[in-house]
C-alpha cells in the first residue's frame, strides 16, 4: 500500500545543511518550519524533544524524521556534527505525504553510511551552477527514497478519526480562533468536556488546548520569520494582551525572543 501511495508522487528538494558546533549547547532554539527534515547524526551525541513530548537520544548514525510543522529543541555534547536534508513530497491527490504517510521519529539503518556518503558529496558541490543544483537535487532524492523504500512508514490514519473531533480540530487549526474557548469547542465538537479532551487524546495523543497551541505556534513563527509584521501586530493578531505578553510566551515555548528567531539564520 505504501508504494501505492507514492506511485505518482511529487518531490522537492529545498535545501542542505551542514551544522557543526565545536562547544556543548544545553539547548539549541525551538524551529516550526513548513517543510520536512531529515537530521542525519554523524559525531558527537545529544537530545531532541519533538512537540514537547517525544525525546530521543542522538549518536553517530541516528537519523532523526522531523514532519513539517513539528516544534523541536536540542541539546548537544562538543564536536556535535550533522548533515541535514529539507524537502517536501506531495502524493498523487496534492496531499502532502506526511498526512498519510511518515518516517518514524527516530531511526539508526544499517545503511547510514551510505546515505552520509551522499551527503557529503552534497557538501562538496556549491550550488553556484545549474549542473550543481540538478546533482544535489538527485542526490537528496536518492536518500530520502532509499530511506521511504527500506523503512516501515507510519499510516497517519485520519479518515478513522471520528468526525466530531475532526470539526473540533479544523476549528483549533483555523485563522478565526483567535483564543482557546473550550464552550466553543465542545459545541463545534457536540461532545461534553470530558469527552471531548478524551477523544481528541485518543486521535491526536495530546489535549485539544495543547493541540491549539502548538497550531498557533507554528502560525507565530511564521508570522516573524515571513512577514514584516512588528511585534506589535503579530500580538494583536494573536489575541494577546501586549506585546510583552506575546514575548514572554513565545520565549517560554521556543526558548528565545521574537526577534533573536527573526534574526536566526540557522535553519535546523
Amino acid at each position: 500500500m505504501e508504494q501505492q501511495i507514492l506511485k505518482n508522487h511529487k518531490f522537492q528538494f529545498i535545501s542542505f545543511n551542514y551544522v557543526y558546533h565545536k562547544d556543548e549547547l544545553n539547548m539549541i532554539n525551538s524551529s516550526i518550519n513548513s517543510d520536512s527534515h531529515l537530521l542525519h547524526i554523524t559525531r558527537g551525541k545529544g537530545e531532541i524533544t519533538l512537540n514537547k513530548i517525544h525525546k530521543f537520544s542522538l549518536c553517530q548514525g541516528t537519523v532523526i524524521a522531523i514532519p513539517r510543522g513539528t516544534s523541536y529543541v536540542m541539546k548537544i555534547s562538543k564536536n556535535f556534527e550533522m548533515l541535514n536534508l529539507h524537502y517536501q513530497i506531495w502524493l498523487e491527490n496534492g496531499q502532502y505525504m506526511d498526512e498519510r504517510l511518515r518516517l518514524p521519529y527516530f531511526s539508526s539503518p544499517d545503511y547510514f553510511n551510505e546515505c552520509e556518503q551522499k551527503l557529503r558529496k552534497m557538501r562538496i558541490l556549491s550550488g553556484e551552477s545549474k549542473m550543481e543544483v540538478l546533482q544535489k537535487s538527485s542526490l537528496a532524492y536518492q536518500i530520502i527514497m532509499e530511506h521511504l523504500a527500506l523503512t516501515n512508514l507510519i499510516e497517519i490514519k485520519r479518515d478513522i478519526i471520528d468526525e466530531r473531533i475532526d470539526r473540533a480540530a479544523n476549528y483549533l487549526n483555523s485563522k478565526v480562533c483567535h483564543s482557546y474557548d473550550i464552550k466553543t469547542v465542545t459545541r463545534i465538537a457536540c461532545l461534553s468536556k470530558s469527552q471531548l479532551n478524551r477523544k481528541f487524546k485518543q486521535a491526536f495523543g495530546i489535549p485539544p488546548h495543547q493541540y491549539w497551541e502548538q497550531q498557533r505556534l507554528r502560525e507565530a513563527c511564521l508570522q516573524i520569520k515571513q512577514t514584516g509584521k512588528n511585534f506589535a501586530e503579530i500580538a494583536e493578531f494573536f489575541n494577546f494582551s501586549s506585546p510583552d505578553y506575546f514575548s514572554r510566551w513565545f520565549r517560554k515555548n521556543i526558548s528565545c525572543s521574537p526577534s533573536a528567531f527573526r534574526n536566526s539564520q540557522v535553519n535546523y
